[in-house]
């Protein structure tokens, strides 16, 4: 909500992916979710651009998308 000025619904959890910069360890979560309203965009936030694309074209705006890890949650996704 805060970053895409978006309300989701059917929220459900995928999995998470270990990240370790600068020698500090973090997770990242990844969910799966339908939009339930669309609202004006605010760049208040860390991002500065909203971009709708398919799940098929990911790989043309998130390069580390061809991970095994990533592959595999997305796969998912389009089980749900």
């Amino acid at each position: 909500m805060e970053e895409a000025c978006i309300k989701l619904k059917d929220i459900k959890y995928l999995g998470a992916v270990e990240v370790i910069e600068n020698n500090e360890k973090y997770y990242q979560l990844r969910y799966t979710a339908h939009i339930k309203e669309i609202l004006p965009f605010d760049t208040e936030w860390e991002v500065t651009e909203r971009k709708f694309v398919k799940l098929d074209n990911l790989i043309k705006y998130i390069k580390w998308s061809n991970g095994i890890t990533f592959k595999a949650q997305i796969e998912s996704t389009k089980k749900v």
